[in-house]
């Protein structure tokens, strides 16, 4: 447990503030990647439009949608960011899945679809469901 807690929580914290915020930090302060990453680190803060990207999405989003073109950070950067979302995610689906077989729904089988419904952040586009949907002529 002790392992697992000095990995998702550093004694150093402050090797890794350019995961929050890569373009505060100097390139100095980040010595401890090895050199393909600080390569990378200093072709990503040179420019003007990823900067202004950053400060327009949420942290974790920022990182998943430079993979492709700096796949070294953006890998290290949500090994430190994932762990807690999927955790979260794990913790309320088996919140959730209780609650979906609890004593009255017992009885209930697949339940795979169920969880997927009640988890989810998606919404679901009724107006779009209904207008697509073929209604059942009458004999």
């Amino acid at each position: 447990m002790e392992v697992y807690m000095h990995r998702y929580f550093p004694n150093d914290i402050d090797t890794q503030q350019w995961i929050c915020n890569p373009f505060s930090i100097e390139m100095e302060e980040i010595n401890f990647l090895n050199f393909k990453a600080q390569e990378e680190f200093a072709e990503l803060t040179s420019g003007t439009t990823l900067r202004l990207r950053f400060s327009q999405v949420p942290v974790h989003e920022f990182w998943i949608e430079i993979k492709s073109e700096y796949p070294l950070l953006s890998e290290m950067a949500m090994d430190k960011l994932l762990p807690f979302c999927t955790t979260y995610l794990c913790e309320s689906a088996f919140s959730t899945l209780t609650y979906i077989k609890s004593k009255y729904r017992s009885t209930l089988i697949n339940v795979e679809n169920l969880l997927r419904s009640a988890i989810t952040q998606i919404e679901p586009r009724f107006n779009y469901l209904c207008k697509n949907k073929q209604s059942h002529p009458s004999h």
